[in-house]
C-alpha cells in the first residue's frame, strides 16, 4: 500500500504530465494514476472518460485502467455508459476482472448487448467467458444465463466460440473444476441440435464453411483473444 507521501508524488507527476501538451501520448496513463488516487479521482473522472473516448490509442485511457477503478468510482453509471459506447472486441476482455455480483452482472449484460450487435467479436466475448470461468464457481450465476442464451440463439460462429471454451480440457486455473462441464452439460440437456450440444464436451470447435455458410466442425479450439488487461 502506498503511503500518503507516495500518493502525493504520483499525483504531482501525473498532473505535470497532463499540463504538457507535448506529452499527450502519456495523458491516458497519467489519468489512470489519478483515478487510483482517492483524493482526486472524482475530480478527474470526467477527463478520464473523455480520454477513454479518444480515437487515438496512444493518448487514450486504457480500458483496463478504467475498469480496475470502477468499483470505487463515484459515477459508475457514467463509466458503464462510456464502456458501452466504446465497446469493441478487445475492450470486452477488460471487463472480466469485475467479480462483485453487481459489477459482474452489469459486465455480462454489456457483453451480451455488444455480442448481439457485433457477432464478429465472438472470439473476444468467448475470451471474456473463458477468463470468468477460471475464477471458479462464484462466476456461475452470471455466466450461466449469458452463455446458455447465446448458445441457444446466437449465429453459428458465435456458438462455436462459446462452446469451445466450455470444453473441460481448456481449464488451467485451480478453481475451474466443474464449472465448464456443468454449464456445457446444462446446455446438452436442453432440446436443440445434437451437433451443437456434443461439442461442449467433445472439444470440437466449429467454423462457418466458406462454401456453404453452414457450421463445420474442426478439431481445434479458438485461440483465447485476451489474456490480460487491454486498452
Amino acid at each position: 500500500m502506498r503511503t500518503p507521501a507516495d500518493r502525493e508524488l504520483l499525483r504531482r507527476a501525473a498532473r505535470a504530465l497532463l499540463a504538457r501538451p507535448a506529452d499527450t501520448t502519456l495523458h491516458g496513463s497519467a489519468l489512470a494514476v489519478l483515478l487510483r488516487d482517492p483524493q482526486v479521482r472524482a475530480r478527474y473522472l470526467p477527463d478520464a472518460l473523455a480520454s477513454f473516448a479518444e480515437p487515438e490509442p496512444g493518448s487514450r485511457l486504457p480500458a483496463a485502467a478504467l475498469v480496475a477503478t470502477l468499483p470505487v468510482l463515484p459515477d459508475q453509471d457514467a463509466v458503464f455508459a462510456a464502456l458501452r459506447a466504446r465497446a469493441d472486441g478487445e475492450r470486452l476482455c477488460a471487463l472480466a476482472p469485475l467479480t462483485t455480483p453487481t459489477m459482474a452482472r452489469r459486465a455480462a449484460a454489456l457483453v451480451r448487448e455488444h455480442l448481439a450487435r457485433s457477432p464478429g467479436d465472438a472470439r473476444h466475448a468467448a475470451a471474456f467467458v473463458d477468463r470468468r470461468l477460471e475464477q471458479g464457481p462464484a462466476a456461475a450465476p452470471v455466466l450461466r444465463p449469458l452463455v446458455l442464451d447465446r448458445l441457444r440463439t446466437a449465429p453459428a460462429d458465435v456458438r462455436a466460440e462459446l462452446a469451445a471454451v466450455l470444453t473441460p480440457m481448456r481449464g488451467t486455473g485451480p478453481r475451474h473444476g466443474s464449472l465448464r462441464p456443468a454449464i456445457g452439460n446444462q446446455f446438452k440437456d436442453q432440446p436443440g441440435s445434437g451437433e451443437e450440444r456434443s461439442q461442449c464436451s467433445g472439444g470440437v470447435a466449429w467454423r462457418t464453411s466458406p462454401r456453404t455458410g453452414d457450421a463445420a466442425s474442426s478439431p481445434s479450439a479458438p485461440t483465447t483473444a485476451c489474456t490480460g488487461g487491454t486498452s
